[in-house]
């Protein structure tokens, strides 16, 4: 099967020339839909409420925000913890109706060696509020858990508690189920006869309002020893059924696919009923409402799903409303019969390399309102395309999509296409593209075939861009990554960050200069016989990561010619030959050898070291702690140039030749090389190199100074930066101007760019397992190689 997709996708590609090229006439513009957007207005949280939301429950105009509040007392060896779980009911225009506390911790009461807390899960058709006491002790000084109890709590809507009942009965039924795993209650869903259903730890219980049993929620039964089955949550639709999501997973020989499914549930048995297929591929699923069987938050945007048909209709578009949903809680997201959505974020921003920070005093509760159509600008449609979607570029999509008022950004999500493998969303898109449906902007995940996309003429050279753009000048960037993607002096893809990929070895072992030969490498590991060359690495692992790392050492992009019937692929083999087929995993249930572990390389056990490079302080790194003496970046035998390799991490951003809006799409990627952007990966926190110069030389700056964090003031606490080696701490201080030199000669002199193709990969692998099963020789595998891997390549462009 994963060979039939791929050939399918070549040949697929093999069309675009033909359909997706020959249009002619002039360009009609196309306009984005005004469909599923919505306008955000926050709740005025009252003060001093709580730092964290777990549970956001409505009823009447009315909110019920229950989470913790935490605060220490005393100072140094004296402070006391404390924390609060409470539970406020707020009206929607912020007013604070009441408090009521759930449960405290750390208080002068509180017993020591004990603790109890309540978590809030549901509201039922009454409008109470069902939660769990959650109490346990332990042993002061084993720390031994000596009891544990829930119990289930009832709330009206005013807050007042209602009942208190054990739930014994039902821990006893789980003990007995499953002695081996404790339970925790997940989640509880309140039917409409007033029963519960309770789920945790992949089991479910049916009981009544009193906590009594009333049946075990089955699993589907396993029908070969080549298929796992576990449940993945439990729901309840609109219309008040009860459904169970279940994964079954299929092992045939190296190949794992799995397939989802919802089945109905029977709460008075607890026996399965209705099966519905599931296809969807990423999402959180939650319960359903009045016009859906469920709801399902998607990174691009909030979608109800009937079971019945296994389709699904958008509610809302998140990066089209300029909402950013990543900082979503899961639990806290409400439709409401008007169609409004409430839920809870954090108000994170952008931090270092891309990722997301934030502090304590950012809570969000947002109330979504469908946008008036009549009132929204009309704007020029820019559609992109990604296999997933990168923060950073999430990021920027909801801030043009919020600001621009000509153009606007519509991502089309290929990951969802991933069912049972990657190959079915690369075929998805390839499909597409071939049906005319190009995109303006194409993020070009590692696994998408670039350079066919190239040869077809699909994508456009960005240099034209750049240069008729007045706050663009490419002097203003590191020269070698833009050279390095380069095709025919023209550059399609548009690397944002990078690192690079290099082997990194002892100077007293490898000597002073980069790069090397095959010869050198096998001469290096002849001479130290007793020594592991890269540590625990099989024949597969040996092959793969070298022809990865090691950039275009056996194809050329460019020409599509291939070289691997040459005697330096064919001593990579046989230097591979060397390693064992698999790993003796038991190794890793001694405790020595993880004691060992982080010292192999400066102990001289382990000579080589395969890695990314994106920091300046890693120089440090290496040379104060794991090598623990000088090292040389010494590359990939094979590869052009110092050996090294960038690594832009599938961060390139490209505009198909034939946009519809180039010139938007050209305002949303220039973004990425502005000193804004560039400047989140100059920090010390971030592990890949910016591309943008002065972003560099902050980045080296910043290595220069000790590590810090503010405090509550504001003000910078210091702290030496120790690299922890096992159970040892090695302060390895901050770079100098030489370790910086060192780096950025390492950078400067990179002129291979990493590449990966699956397909290529496969075919490595599948020919080579003959020479490593000794059925044929080295020679006879390489030039098989050559030739299917010329065929691919041809058939590809």
């Amino acid at each position: 099967m994963h060979k039939i997709f791929k050939k399918a996708a070549a040949l697929a590609l093999a069309g675009i020339t033909a359909l997706g090229l020959c249009s002619c006439g002039e360009k009609e513009e196309v306009y984005a839909s005004k469909e599923h957007i919505f306008t955000a207005e926050q709740v005025q949280l009252p003060e001093g409420g709580v730092d964290y939301i777990s549970k956001l429950l409505y009823r009447d105009e009315k909110l019920y925000i229950v989470g913790d509040k935490s605060w220490s007392e005393g100072e140094g060896d004296d402070a006391v913890y404390k924390s609060e779980t409470k539970m406020q009911i707020v009206t929607l225009d912020g007013t604070l109706e009441k408090e009521i506390t759930l449960s405290e911790e750390g208080d002068a009461g509180q017993e020591e060696g004990s603790s109890k807390y309540v978590t809030i899960k549901a509201m039922d058709n009454e409008g109470n509020i069902i939660g769990v006491e959650n109490s346990y002790k332990w042993d002061m000084t084993t720390y031994e858990t000596l009891e544990e109890k829930y119990a289930l709590k009832k709330y009206d809507s005013e807050g007042n508690l209602v009942s208190t009942t054990d739930l014994q009965k039902l821990l006893d039924a789980a003990e007995k189920d499953n002695s081996e795993n404790s339970f925790y209650i997940d989640n509880i869903l309140c039917t409409d006869d007033g029963n519960l259903v309770i789920y945790g730890n992949s089991r479910g219980y049916v009981t009544d309002g009193e906590g009594n049993l009333i049946s075990r929620i089955s699993v589907p039964e396993t029908s070969s020893a080549n298929e796992d089955v576990w449940m993945g949550g439990i729901y309840r639709t609109g219309d008040g059924r009860i459904v169970m999501s279940v994964s079954i997973g299929h092992m045939e020989g190296e190949e794992y696919t799995s397939e989802n499914k919802f089945y109905e549930v029977n709460t008075a048995t607890g026996e399965l009923g209705a099966e519905y297929p599931f296809s969807m591929n990423s999402g959180t699923i939650m319960n359903g409402n009045d016009q859906y069987d469920l709801l399902i938050s998607k990174e691009t945007g909030l979608v109800g799903y009937d079971l019945e048909t296994q389709t699904s209709e958008t509610i809302i578009d998140w990066l089209k409303s300029g909402f950013d949903n990543t900082a979503m809680e899961d639990n806290c997201t409400t439709v409401l019969q008007d169609g409004r959505i409430l839920c809870v974020t954090h108000d994170y921003q952008l931090s270092g390399g891309g990722g997301y920070g934030w502090g304590g005093n950012d809570l969000l509760v947002n109330i979504l309102t469908a946008a008036d159509t009549a009132t929204l600008p009309d704007k020029k449609l820019i559609k992109l395309y990604a296999m997933y979607l990168d923060i950073g570029i999430k990021r920027q999509i909801l801030g043009f999509n919020k600001t621009n008022l000509e153009y606007e950004i519509e991502f089309t999500d290929y990951g969802e296409y991933a069912t049972n493998s990657w190959d079915d969303a690369v075929t998805k898109l390839n499909n597409d593209m071939i049906a005319g449906n190009l995109p303006d902007i194409i993020v070009l995940d590692q696994g998408l075939d670039a350079d066919s996309y190239i040869s077809k003429g699909l994508l456009a050279d960005l240099y034209p861009f750049m240069d008729n753009d007045e706050t663009i000048n490419r002097s203003d960037f590191v020269e070698g990554v833009f050279a390095a993607e380069e095709t025919d002096g023209k550059l399609y893809k548009l690397p944002t960050y990078f690192q690079i990929n290099t082997i990194v070895g002892k100077t007293s072992d490898v000597g002073e200069t980069p790069g090397w030969t095959m010869d050198e490498l096998i001469a290096l590991a002849d001479a130290n016989p007793d020594k592991s060359v890269f540590g625990d690495f099989t024949k597969n692992d040996v092959l793969y990561q070298m022809i990865c790392f090691g950039g275009n050492s056996y194809i050329n992009s460019e020409t599509g010619e291939c070289s691997f019937n040459s005697e330096e692929f064919i001593k990579l083999l046989e230097f591979a030959n060397r390693f064992p087929k698999e790993l003796d995993e038991s190794r890793y249930d001694d405790d020595n050898y993880w004691m060992e572990y982080d010292t192999r390389y400066r102990d001289g056990r382990t000579l080589l070291n395969l890695t990314n490079i994106g920091r300046f302080i890693q120089l440090r790194e290496f040379e104060k702690a794991s090598f623990g003496e000088q090292i040389t970046f010494k590359g990939v035998p094979g590869t052009e140039g110092n050996g090294s390799a960038f690594n832009f991490n599938g961060s390139e951003l490209a505009i198909t030749s034939k946009a519809a809006n180039p010139d938007g799409a050209w305002q949303f990627v220039k973004y990425f090389l502005s000193e804004e952007y560039q400047d989140l990966y100059a920090g010390q926190d971030s592990y890949s190199f910016p591309v943008r110069k002065s972003s560099l030389e902050k980045k080296a700056a910043a290595s220069k100074e000790r590590p810090y964090y503010e405090d509550e003031n504001g003000e910078r606490q210091y702290y030496d930066n120790n690299y922890y080696m096992g159970s040892e701490s090695i302060n390895i201080g901050v770079c100098t101007d030489e370790d910086i030199q060192r780096v950025m000669d390492l950078i400067n002199s990179t002129t291979a760019a990493y590449k990966y193709d699956p397909d290529v990969t496969d075919i490595i692998s599948e020919e080579a397992a003959a020479y490593f099963e000794g059925q044929k020789s080295a020679q006879e595998v390489a030039d098989i190689i050559q030739n299917r891997v010329s065929n691919y390549i041809a058939e590809s462009r």
